[in-house]
């Protein structure tokens, strides 16, 4: 097996065309669609196991007031921003902060629902409309960018100007990772896949995000969740802090986007492990 590093998408597909790589990545909707149609290619696609949300930093003093935070969110449209920011078949509407292949996801759970008639009476209410507020997102990582464009046109309908600013990774989270209080929001994503207190517990718990707002009761459920052992503990703890996160509103879950990629059609094996990372057992792949 033969790994090569080629940084520009263009020329990865030129490679592909060309016979000169058997895999690629797809980010991009139509071309799923142009590479589905061709029999030379065989296109795969399963759950990445990531949660892709908008955090709401409880450092800005914009956001102390609920009802700033809840009519932003009563503005947005989920499934609007996957079908803009994402495409067909990209990614799935996330409802909670646990991602749709984690141990203990609960799809019962009821996400944010668009509500622009409450969105609106809840700006009117906190003096919101005629604000301007600001949005860091990701600018190395796929659908920020078009995440946050969509998320500004959405809340232009409650009178909100939104700033999205750009930041290369190591800016962004040095950005969000800390406690500036001068920005109301930003664009992230984490693995969620497996257990739980892998990734999750540490978004939550102020390891990684300290400047989402948890409640000390969320804090406790999160610290008992790792002292019980059986699955059905556990399983109920989880599923009442899915609950009180959503309640509590520190973030707004978007996403959860599928892992796609290109194959030509002489490879086999590709399905065989279905998670990220890719490929864990190499042995599997093989080409006819």
């Amino acid at each position: 097996m033969t790994f090569r590093i080629i940084s520009d998408p263009a020329a990865q597909e030129v490679a592909l065309r060309g016979g000169e790589i058997n895999f690629m990545e797809l980010t991009n909707a139509e071309a799923v669609k142009i590479y589905s149609a061709d029999p030379a290619y065989r296109v795969v696609k399963y759950p990445e196991g990531r949660v892709n949300y908008l955090a709401v930093n409880k450092f800005c003093p914009a956001v102390q007031d609920r009802r700033v935070v809840e009519a932003v969110f009563a503005a947005l449209n989920r499934d609007e921003i996957i079908a803009g920011a994402y495409g067909e078949g990209m990614a799935e509407p996330a409802n909670g902060v646990l991602s749709n292949v984690n141990t203990f996801y609960d799809p019962t759970l009821k996400g944010y629902d668009p509500d622009p008639a409450r969105a609106q009476k809840l700006a009117d209410e906190c003096g919101l409309r005629g604000k301007t507020m600001t949005l860091y997102f990701n600018s190395e990582r796929v659908y920020m960018k078009e995440t946050a464009q969509i998320i500004q046109q959405e809340l232009k309908t409650i009178g909100v100007t939104l700033n999205v600013i750009p930041l290369e990774s190591s800016g962004f989270f040095k950005k969000v990772f800390g406690t500036d209080g001068d920005y109301e929001f930003y664009l992230n994503g984490y693995g969620a896949s497996g257990d739980p207190d892998n990734v999750v517990a540490g978004m939550y718990n102020g390891t990684w995000g300290v400047n989402l707002a948890v409640s000390d009761t969320l804090l406790g459920l999160w610290k008992q969740a790792r002292t019980v052992y059986t699955d059905a503990e556990r399983a109920e703890l989880y599923r009442r802090i899915q609950q009180r996160t959503r309640e509590e509103m520190p973030s707004y879950p978007i996403a959860y986007p599928n892992y796609v990629f290109v194959t030509t059609a002489d490879v086999r094996g590709t399905d065989a492990i279905r998670k990220t990372p890719i490929f864990e057992d190499y042995t599997k792949l093989s080409i006819q």
